[in-house]
């Protein structure tokens, strides 16, 4: 398999009203999500919305899959703004030290990136894939970049900190 099609998919969705669990919206998931992507403006409002009542709210789904195998589901939602800056950090820590971890800000669910016997893993809860390290890592740098850019251009709030940790992660990839 070529290293061109091991493709990382992300998408980045909103609960549009107060969830109390997964039954409220994982069978029917277009009623209570709203996906920062494909219907920006939309989601834009409902963050809006949402944060004026409840500041620091970004709760959603993040669905992550890599070569068309899910990493995250629609099972393990969470906040997705602290989601997204901790798996930056696991990029971070990986490559600094060769190992990066968290878990989710609000489940119990453990991540790490890691190297054994010549190979890179993403471990995502009880899911663990072998990667390519250089397109996992720019295709999830990438991912959310395009999710902080969102955050930027499309609501009140500032993720300057999570857009220069970013650019300076792909700057000292492209120097790899």
């Amino acid at each position: 398999m070529s290293v061109n099609s091991l493709e990382l998919t992300a998408r980045t969705m909103l609960f549009t009203r107060p969830i109390a669990g997964l039954d409220d919206f994982v069978e029917h998931p277009d009623d209570a999500l709203v996906d920062v992507v494909e219907q920006p403006e939309r989601a834009a409002a409902v963050w809006r919305e949402r944060r004026a009542a409840l500041p620091g709210w970004s709760d959603g789904a993040l669905l992550l899959g890599y070569n068309a195998r899910p990493l995250i589901d629609l099972t393990m939602w969470d906040a997705v703004w602290p989601l997204w800056s901790y798996l930056i950090t696991v990029v971070e820590e990986y490559l600094d030290n060769g190992r990066g971890e968290c878990s989710f800000p609000h489940q119990a669910v453990d991540v790490a990136l890691f190297d054994r016997g010549g190979e890179t893993f993403i471990l995502i809860g009880d899911r663990q894939l072998d990667v390519h390290r250089d397109s996992f890592i720019d295709q999830l740098l990438a991912a959310a970049h395009d999710f902080f850019e969102w955050v930027a251009e499309c609501t009140d709030d500032d993720p300057s900190e999570e857009l220069t940790q970013i650019a300076d992660l792909q700057q000292r990839r492209s120097a790899e």
